[in-house]
């Protein structure tokens, strides 16, 4: 995996828990995710063999499998895509991390009035860094 690939991921794994989310909501590893209702994405091994080399991702809806990548990165997008082309919504408990996505890395702007205060008070600190 290459060292930029690694950096997009780690900071992937790590946006949930600075919006006081569970990253197990957005990935599980296969064993574990087969029955999981919602959408999320799933790998073979454990939780510390996320990053490992030549891992195979699968993004998961409703324990049915939509995608495969080898990019965690790439799975996270095929994930937020997956939101749309299904029209879901945010499942209560990503919804933080996932409308940071949606609006910073993303840039997709749904002209709604963000009413999350985790999210806005995220922002806020890294708007002062």
């Amino acid at each position: 995996m290459l060292y930029t690939d690694v950096t997009k991921s780690v900071a992937l794994l790590t946006v949930p828990s600075f919006l006081h989310e569970k990253a197990e909501k957005f990935y599980r590893p296969k064993d574990s995710a087969d029955q999981s209702p919602g959408a999320h994405i799933c790998w073979d091994g454990l939780l510390h063999e996320i990053l490992d080399a030549d891992k195979m991702y699968t993004v998961k809806l409703e324990g049915n499998a939509v995608c495969h990548t080898k990019s965690l990165s790439k799975a996270f997008l095929l994930l937020m895509c997956s939101y749309y082309v299904f029209n879901l919504e945010y499942e209560k408990g990503t919804q933080s991390t996932l409308h940071f996505m949606q609006r910073v890395l993303l840039d997709i702007d749904d002209n709604s009035v963000c009413q999350d205060t985790k999210l806005l008070n995220f922002l806020s600190k890294l708007n002062k860094v």
